[in-house]
């Protein structure tokens, strides 16, 4: 299926969180629907989802199918099942999101499977929100994240170096640049291979922060490149999980990949 994209999407609403996270959660679920006239197929991770949130997940245009979990499994949860799932099912790409992001592209998926197909040396795409010609803007170094919660620090904190870009290059309505950019868990499109490489030796893995630590790790290894859509197609709030949750940072959980596999399973 190298023609479409898999997109796995988290969503994690219940009673507890349900004053909290309501409204940035309705607005990132309708923008769903501009999916359902790109080549892909999405499905959701009901992650430990009151019956309330799940069906209403499931009625979304723009959503194919999904897939639900009893546990809260974190952020591993989308990250484990879309790279799982894709290489069972033979996508070439896959991309990850969450229900703090809203789309605001239709057009892109086509671009940026394109520009992987041409660019072999890049094994990513960024696709949150980025302007190149407006970088400070995106860069923590002179934007705080209480101020842009798009901004980034602009280097790679594997082999402590810092960024060197290549581009543009424009492909149908879309503008990409690459660079020698870490792994980050926001929203991103893969190739399959690469990513399901994170988790195929392994039998548990950290979550969050100290899991974008492992997979930035072991992405370096890779020695490719990162994309970066500009402009992007999705952006968050700033009163996301991450920001909003201290709790959600995750600092010495592991998730059992078996566990998750189990989940799966009983799901589909």
């Amino acid at each position: 299926m190298s023609n479409r994209l898999l997109v796995g999407y988290l969503c994690y609403m219940n009673e507890a969180n349900r004053k909290r996270r309501l409204e940035n959660f309705n607005k990132s679920l309708t923008s769903m629907s501009r999916f359902k006239n790109q080549s892909c197929d999405v499905f959701a991770v009901k992650n430990n989802c009151t019956k309330e949130f799940s069906n209403k997940i499931d009625a979304q245009e723009g959503i194919d199918f999904s897939v639900s979990f009893d546990k809260n499994f974190w952020d591993i949860s989308v990250l484990y099942a879309t790279a799982k799932l894709a290489r069972d099912r033979g996508y070439e790409y896959c991309m990850y999101t969450y229900d703090d992001f809203v789309v605001y592209r239709d057009d892109f998926v086509d671009d940026c499977m394109s520009y992987l197909d041409k660019n072999t040396d890049v094994g990513c795409v960024r696709v949150p929100k980025y302007q190149y010609d407006n970088m400070r803007t995106f860069d923590t170094k002179y934007t705080p994240k209480k101020d842009n919660p798009e901004s980034l620090r602009h280097y790679n904190t594997v082999n402590n170096s810092m960024l060197v870009w290549q581009g543009p290059s424009k492909i149908g309505n879309s503008k990409f640049y690459k660079c020698n950019w870490h792994y980050t868990s926001r929203p991103t499109i893969w190739r399959t291979d690469v990513f399901w490489s994170f988790f195929d030796s392994v039998k548990s893995v950290p979550v969050m922060q100290p899991f974008e630590k492992y997979a930035a790790i072991e992405f370096n290894k890779t020695g490719l490149l990162t994309g970066v859509l500009d402009y992007g197609a999705l952006f968050t709030f700033l009163e996301s999980e991450r920001t909003v949750s201290p709790e959600s940072m995750g600092y010495g959980v592991k998730i059992n990949l078996d566990n998750i596999d189990t989940q799966i399973l009983k799901s589909l």
